[in-house]
């Protein structure tokens, strides 16, 4: 497939760029599957920088993490802390089935120690499930609010009656506002109110935006509306200042 496969060029080029040196041979050898090339990146990262996104998340004892990334980043970063993730993809089409937690444990509830990382928009270990094209995204949208049971209520239940946290995407671009619209469209979601929702958002730029301000005063408007406060900066900024208040008001 030719799409995936420059898909993965592409994730191979970042992964290498951001460990920046000497590229890993794990890196190097284009057998190596994909998953695990982010995951050695990740571990690197994390021994690497102080404050490293993942394991921030990790240490904030979440029962559940909602993700439209493909990879394992946030359950490796979870094993890190003694965590025991149950990782699962969203089965919004037909062409694969992948068994669960929730089938094989039908008790089985998130909590700090067992959290849920649900993966919305598939993952790397089965490319069916993967939401890359446009069209993926209007079936993924067809799909997941045309059958509310695709997501299971547990994670449902989660996007209306917890606070929220969005973080990591640009607010304007179509895996957040898909996310958004199939979140809105949860039953219930009148009850989102009733919580204080933040968004980490960069400031809109002229690469992307002829006119930053007014895309920045359209996109506090359009949050607002929904109850959620935009956080101007950048996530791991957001996330440092999560970690040293955590770090200096111990439980």
């Amino acid at each position: 497939n030719t799409l995936l496969t420059e898909f993965e060029a592409s994730v191979r080029g970042s992964v290498k760029e951001r460990l920046g040196g000497e590229p890993p041979k794990e890196l190097e050898d284009p057998k190596s599957n994909l998953a695990d090339v982010i995951s050695f990146a990740g571990q690197k990262l994390r021994d690497r920088l102080e404050f490293e996104q993942h394991e921030v998340l990790a240490a904030l004892d979440l029962p559940i993490y909602l993700t439209t990334n493909f990879d394992n980043l946030m359950v490796d970063a979870l094993r890190e802390v003694k965590k025991e993730p149950q990782m699962v993809i969203c089965p919004w089409n037909d062409r694969f089935t992948v068994d669960s937690i929730f089938d094989t444990d039908r008790d089985y509830r998130p909590t700090p120690e067992k959290p849920l990382v649900y993966h919305l928009f598939g993952h790397f270990s089965v490319p069916d499930s993967l939401v890359l094209t446009e069209d993926d995204y209007f079936e993924y949208l067809i799909g997941v609010t045309s059958n509310k049971d695709l997501i299971p209520p547990v994670v449902r239940r989660a996007m209306t009656d917890t606070a929220l946290m969005f973080l990591g995407f640009q607010l304007d671009d179509w895996a957040f506002r898909v996310f958004f619209r199939s979140m809105m469209g949860q039953q219930g979601g009148g009850r989102r109110a009733r919580y204080t929702h933040i968004a980490v958002q960069v400031e809109p730029d002229e690469n992307r935006n002829l006119d930053p301000k007014r895309a920045r005063d359209y996109l506090q408007t359009y949050f607002q509306n929904a109850a959620i406060s935009i956080y101007w900066g950048r996530s791991d900024d957001f996330l440092r200042e999560i970690a040293q208040q955590k770090k200096s008001k111990p439980a």
